[in-house]
């Protein structure tokens, strides 16, 4: 039924997200740049969703997208200000330096 794998994808989606944003504050790269309240905010957001998904199996599919955006409304802001810290205090080291392939080195 495609009602059910769309119920079911959003589910999966949804809980995907909730695990992935709770382990990326909890990277301890990630972590040092967020002040402990963003970091707190996201871990107990996360982890209400996760509880919640926890406690309601056959929500519908519209319940799920509303909590995740509700997760992500919370959760991207902090991830957003993290991600743009992260990338002003460390590319001015990492520019000069590259370890990815060279043109000559694909072929």
């Amino acid at each position: 039924d495609r009602r059910q794998k769309e119920r079911v994808d959003a589910r999966n989606e949804f809980e995907n997200y909730a695990f992935s944003i709770k382990n990326t504050v909890n990277e301890a790269s990630c972590s040092s740049s967020l002040s402990g309240e963003d970091k707190e905010k996201v871990v107990q957001s996360a982890q209400d969703a996760i509880s919640w998904l926890d406690s309601n199996h056959e929500a519908s599919t519209e319940e799920y997208k509303g909590r995740m955006s509700e997760l992500q409304s919370v959760c991207n802001p902090i991830i957003q200000k993290m991600y743009q810290q992260t990338s002003d205090g460390g590319s001015a080291g990492a520019q000069g330096s590259s370890d990815g392939p060279k043109v000559e080195e694909v072929d």
